[in-house]
């Protein structure tokens, strides 16, 4: 009975065997899902040959240009360039197949990499040390956490107005004390019998004197050394902005304009009467520009040739404000470059404190990247380098611990000649 029952298995297993090679040729091999016509090339690998500014980017630099090899230009968009400095992918402007140039991004650093990877091709281009300076300089002292300490982070401590004098020594005016802060960051005080808590602008006169307007008709004189005070001179409304020219004179500028010889006589500037709301001026090249409103409502940035007498001759139009993609926001303070570049600082911009106008009327922020300066700025003033310091003390007003109101702003050029050193 075994028997029978392994020969039954022998004869099944030997059957299929047989099937099984039987149907060895009726096998076909499937067809390839796809199947390219020619085989696909990933091209060059992209190459850095070298950056410009070379190095590093210091203050100043909006743009950072990549020069090399292998790179996909704008004009092709079915491939893209991914720029990183480190781990940062960075906004591109313009790309052709050897140069990229792309913004300057919020990042400090001696130590990056920049890499750069394009599209279908192999391979990821590197170089490296490359460095981006700090341009925004917080002021005051860090902790050993790096918090920041001192007396510009006091509760309730207003910053009314800064100046500078020609040795770079920073001066502020807090409610009943005048600071000063030498570039060693050793500090002194004065007390000061005036309030200042409307203090609009302090700026120094030829004399060594601080001169000072508190948003009334007395334009007043403070020694920086002892403190004391003296009423300079009387005009018949309030003025905010003040500023020299070349031969001494001084003008005033709030409701109207006026101008206050070398003898303390004041005069009024005809051109701008009451109706006309400055808010700040600025003596450069020989004119006086001004930023205000027109009784019309009209908002511009004016300039008038300077005599040498100190009168006024025709009003030019420089910048109209109302007509801008500024139009929006309040103009707090003007200044120039050595260039002629003009300043315009901003009061209530969501992330600029300021903005640059060219002579050809272009405005535009300092950088593309809007997260490397902070908003706010109530004063500009330059150093004795090619930096500003920014006040933003008067209008963030705090009761709590404070954050940083005055800053250290690094432009990579000087500011233009100041007529009340001379």
């Amino acid at each position: 009975m075994n028997y029978n029952k392994n020969l039954v298995k022998i004869l099944i297993f030997g059957g299929l065997i047989l099937m099984i090679f039987s149907n060895c040729d009726l096998w076909e091999e499937p067809g390839k899902i796809f199947e390219p016509e020619e085989e696909y090339s990933y091209g060059e690998s992209p190459i850095i040959n070298s950056i410009e500014p070379g190095d590093s980017a210091g203050a100043g630099i909006n743009e950072i240009e990549i020069r090399g090899e292998n790179f996909a230009p704008a004009s092709d968009t079915s491939v893209v360039n991914l720029v990183y400095f480190d781990e940062m992918n960075v906004n591109v402007k313009s790309a052709t197949s050897n140069e990229i140039v792309v913004y300057r991004p919020n990042i400090v650093s001696n130590s990056l990499t920049i890499k750069v990877a394009t599209q279908n091709l192999h391979g990821v281009a590197k170089l490296s040390p490359y460095g981006i300076t700090e341009v925004e300089i917080p002021l005051g002292q860090r902790n050993p956490d790096g918090e920041m300490i001192g007396e510009f982070y006091q509760k309730r401590q207003t910053f009314n107005a800064i100046t500078t004098d020609e040795d770079g020594n920073l001066y502020i005016a807090t409610h009943l004390i005048l600071i000063k802060r030498t570039p060693d960051q050793s500090k002194t005080e004065v007390e000061i019998d005036r309030d200042f808590d409307d203090l609009t602008q302090m700026i120094f006169g030829p004399d060594g004197l601080i001169y000072g307007t508190i948003d009334d008709d007395v334009i007043f004189t403070i020694d920086p050394i002892t403190g004391e005070e003296d009423e300079w001179a009387e005009i018949e409304d309030d003025a905010v902005s003040l500023d020299f020219d070349a031969n001494g004179n001084l003008f005033a500028g709030g409701d109207g304009l006026y101008m206050v010889d070398t003898a303390s006589n004041s005069h009024i500037c005809s051109e701008y009467n009451d109706d006309y709301e400055i808010s700040s001026l600025r003596v450069f090249d020989g004119y006086l520009y001004l930023a205000l409103e027109t009784p019309d409502g009209e908002k511009g940035i004016y300039r008038n040739k300077i005599n040498e007498d100190g009168t006024l001759k025709a009003t030019e139009l420089y910048f109209n404000w109302t007509e801008s993609a500024y139009s929006d926001y309040t103009i707090t303070s003007i200044t120039f470059d050595i260039n002629g570049i003009l300043y315009v600082g901003l009061k209530d911009h969501p992330s600029e404190p300021f903005i640059l106008i060219n002579s050809d009327g272009s405005a535009y922020p300092m950088y593309n990247n809007k997260d490397i300066l902070s908003p706010i700025a109530d004063h500009i003033v330059w150093g004795d380098g090619e930096y500003v310091f920014i006040n933003k003390g008067k209008t963030i007003r705090v009761s709590g611990a404070a954050p940083p109101r005055i800053f250290k702003i690094k432009i990579g050029k000087s500011g233009a000649p100041y007529y009340g050193f001379q």
